[in-house]
């Protein structure tokens, strides 16, 4: 059983930026301490692009096996799904944290 060929098309860019914005918006609390890593070693906008590419390779990669396993629209799909799952996340741990202070 061999893996078919990774094309580029508008989809699979979609898609894979969807994941990757599910991922930085899931794991937030992650990309905060790696951005402030990064930050102490590099300049602030290189260190934001650095930050960016781990979540851009687990990115195509979901978008990837999505295609191969389920079919072409529904990486875009769950993409999405993962995306908006992860902003509700992300918006109710800033909300909790800001009542902690309160």
């Amino acid at each position: 059983m061999s893996l078919p060929p990774f094309v580029w098309n508008a989809g699979t860019v979609a898609g894979a930026s969807l994941w990757a914005i599910a991922f930085y918006w899931g794991f937030s609390p992650q990309s905060d301490r790696m951005f402030t890593a990064l930050v102490q070693r590099l300049p602030a906008g290189l260190a934001s692009l650095v930050g960016m590419v781990p979540w851009l390779g687990l990115g195509v990669l979901c978008e990837y096996l999505c295609d191969w396993s389920l079919g072409k629209s529904w990486g875009v799909s769950l993409g999405l799904l993962s995306a908006l799952g992860c902003g509700v996340y992300e918006l109710g741990r800033r909300s909790g944290r800001s009542q902690d202070g309160d």
